[in-house]
């Protein structure tokens, strides 16, 4: 990875200066500076001579180019020096070394699952307090940075697992039983679990009765009966 970073640096701040010398600093992301935007639809980059920290150049950049410069190599560091203006003194001006942020910064930003935070939908912050935690906008989507002692509402996250409904009919053959005994019925669920086991399906499936309107499971069906044999005589041939 490129860098440039002055004697002594970085430091345990979070945000990136360029300096007109072309050596960058780490600054607090709340101080209020000029900076630096690319424009992706001309493929330029621009310096924005109004004074925001770096959260809000990061918003004004996505909003209006594309977003804060990046700089990648020595020769586009020396091209992004080119647009900073000069140092000038006289006994009436002074202006110090020109300065802009870029788009490096140093994020412990995190999800609370550990997972790493890539994106970053941040409103134009109006204080540059530096908090520990984000609320959501409920309006526009955007975040704002807030203490963690605040009190607002929440979202929670939760697996969702997709599942399926099958209904089977079981067929069994009669026998001294009671098949309305919730010990025999689940003597047969068990059965039928080891079954499955056996023939090592791969979903997770839950094994429960259906009870019916009346209440039972189990109904028992009825034999049809054979037609009685006829008389000899009283038969009649076809």
């Amino acid at each position: 990875m490129f860098t440039m970073w002055s004697s002594n640096e970085p430091q345990d701040r979070k945000c990136t200066l360029l300096s007109k010398s072309g050596y960058w600093s780490a600054k607090d992301c709340g101080d209020l500076n000029e900076f630096l935007c690319y424009d992706g639809s001309s493929g330029n980059d621009v310096l924005v001579k109004q004074k925001m920290s770096w959260f809000d150049a990061q918003a004004y950049c996505r909003e209006t180019y594309t977003d804060l410069t990046s700089i990648r190599d020595v020769i586009k560091n020396y091209k992004m020096t080119t647009l900073l203006p000069d140092s000038t003194f006289n006994l009436f001006n002074i202006r110090p070394p020109a300065v802009a942020w870029i788009g490096l910064h140093r994020s412990d930003w995190a999800w609370s699952d550990g997972s790493s935070a890539s994106y970053w939908p941040w409103a134009a912050q109006t204080t540059t307090e530096q908090t520990d935690c984000v609320t959501m906008d409920s309006s526009s989507g955007s975040w704002s940075q807030r203490s963690c002692s605040d009190s607002f509402s929440f979202l929670c996250s939760a697996d969702v697992v997709l599942s399926a409904t099958r209904a089977l009919k079981i067929r069994l053959q009669a026998g001294s039983a009671d098949l309305n005994d919730p010990a025999v019925q689940e003597s047969i669920l068990q059965q039928l679990r080891e079954k499955m086991e056996e023939q090592e399906v791969a979903e997770e499936v839950k094994l429960s009765w259906r009870i019916q309107p009346d209440g039972k499971i189990f109904h028992r069906q009825q034999e049809e009966t054979a037609p009685p044999a006829c008389e000899a005589e009283t038969c009649h041939s076809v």
